[in-house]
């Protein structure tokens, strides 16, 4: 996965560590549950965003550029959940935190059987790149 600034995260569709040819690179996209309006994020899906938020959720600012937030506002805690693969769903978390935390961060942001937000700052920051 990367991320392109102004297009979204692009995932890369089979396995490159392999040798094997995958299939292609594709943009970021979200499959829509309508019974408890969950999003579930893949390479494959059909909508460009998630199906609904709420308002005391900090994931997606965790997660997301807000290109991906959604436009439907909840304050039922039912609804707003993410689903989807796990490979997608676990460098979009190493992607929200510098790359020099990733690994001592997350392998704790599982704890309990719940995902746990980090406390390194976002949206998005660290994908600034400067040249000199």
């Amino acid at each position: 996965m990367y991320f392109s600034a102004g297009v979204g995260f692009w995932v890369l569709r089979g396995d490159s560590t392999t040798g094997t040819e995958f299939e292609s690179w594709r943009p970021l996209r979200f499959d829509h549950d309508d019974n408890n309006f969950s999003s579930f994020v893949t390479s494959a899906g059909k909508n460009p965003q998630l199906r609904v938020q709420r308002p005391d959720q900090k994931w997606p600012a965790m997660l997301l550029p807000d290109i991906y937030h959604a436009y439907d506002r909840t304050e039922d805690l039912k609804y707003g959940g993410l689903i989807g693969e796990l490979g997608v769903f676990l460098a979009l978390i190493a992607l929200s935190m510098p790359q020099e935390s990733m690994l001592q961060t997350l392998p704790t942001m599982y704890d309990g059987g719940r995902w746990k937000v980090h406390g390194y700052r976002f949206p998005r920051m660290y994908f600034t790149h400067t040249s000199n």
